[in-house]
Parts: structure tokens; C-alpha cells; sequence
């Protein structure tokens, strides 16, 4: 029996030191297991040099719209601009002022564009006097779309209809007219 013991006793502590380490380990297992998920759940992140690129850097270029004055808009510059109507233009037409005055001025409609549906513009001395434009923009939206600016215009909006009257001169204002153009 002492045999047995002898044989029997090393093997019961091995057991027992393998049933411990087998638990130390299993509880360690677990906290690596732990903590190799939170490893795994951190992204990492290996930057090479090589492939770093320099930041991409965009300068934005400025535009602007030139707006010129009535006094260098011709009718020549509003013709290349925009499409006649070919049947109510008076180059060099007749009005006859309210105090008798008769003068002449270019006269000229235009159709449709971006920025109106009809347009008559009368100039004067080689400047836009009168604009009509009928339109459902608003004044700031043709001011820009044509090009020409309504600073020191008088700006009436349309009593039926949509639209404006823009007066530069005050001659061709139309309680200042008697007779126009299509009236001879």
C-alpha cells in the first residue's frame, strides 16, 4: 500500500497543481481574452511615411460680374447682348416732349432672355434713358443678369403686370412724353 501511496500521492499533487494553474490560467485566459478584445475593438492605425501626402490646398478664385453704368452701355453693347424684336425698333426716333420739345432717341425691343420676357429700352446721347422690362425677377436679379447698373435710376415697379420701369433721364419719363415713336 505504501507503493501504491508512493505512486498515487506525486500523481494527486500534480493534479492539484494542474487543477490550479488550470484555473490561474483559465482566469488569466479570460483577462487576455478581455483584453484582447479591447484590442481589437481600438483601430490601429500604421501611417508610412511614403504614403502620406502633402494637404491639398484650393485658393478660390474671385469672380465677379461686371456691371457697368448706363453711361457705357450703348445699343449697339445691348443689341450683341440680347435679341431684337424685329418689328418694334426706331432707330433715331421721334418724341415729342409735354413743353413741345421734340428730340430724337434709339428705340428698341427685345424678347425673351434669362433675365426678362420683353424689354424696350430707349437711348439717349448714346446712353440707356428708359428701360420697360417686363419680368418675374426681382430688380436686383435683372440688374445683375443684363449687366447694367440702376444706381441713381428711378425704379417704378409695374402698376399692372409684372415687372419695371427704370428711368435715367427724366425726359423720357412717361408723364414727361406727349407723342412716342409708334405714335407719328
Amino acid at each position: 500500500m505504501y507503493k501504491k501511496l508512493i505512486v498515487v500521492l506525486p500523481l494527486a499533487i500534480s493534479l492539484a497543481v494542474l487543477q490550479g494553474c488550470g484555473d490561474n490560467s483559465r482566469e488569466d485566459g479570460n483577462k487576455e481574452e478581455k483584453t484582447a478584445v479591447e484590442k481589437v475593438s481600438e483601430p490601429k492605425v500604421e501611417i508610412d511615411e511614403e504614403e502620406v501626402e502633402e494637404p491639398v490646398k484650393f485658393e478660390l478664385e474671385e469672380v465677379s460680374i461686371a456691371v457697368k453704368t448706363n453711361d457705357n452701355v450703348t445699343a449697339d453693347d445691348f443689341n450683341a447682348m440680347f435679341t431684337q424684336e424685329s418689328e418694334e425698333k426706331f432707330p433715331n426716333g421721334k418724341y415729342e416732349l409735354k413743353d413741345g420739345t421734340i428730340i430724337n432717341a434709339d428705340t428698341f425691343s427685345y424678347v425673351s432672355s434669362d433675365f426678362f420676357d420683353y424689354a424696350n429700352v430707349v437711348f439717349f446721347d448714346g446712353k440707356i434713358a428708359h428701360m420697360q422690362i417686363e419680368s418675374k425677377s426681382s430688380i436686383e436679379e435683372i440688374e445683375q443678369g443684363i449687366g447694367v447698373s440702376f444706381e441713381g435710376a428711378r425704379i417704378e415697379e409695374f402698376k399692372f403686370g409684372t415687372g419695371y420701369e427704370i428711368i435715367f433721364n427724366e425726359k423720357f419719363a412717361d408723364e414727361n412724353i406727349a407723342v412716342y415713336p409708334n405714335e407719328w
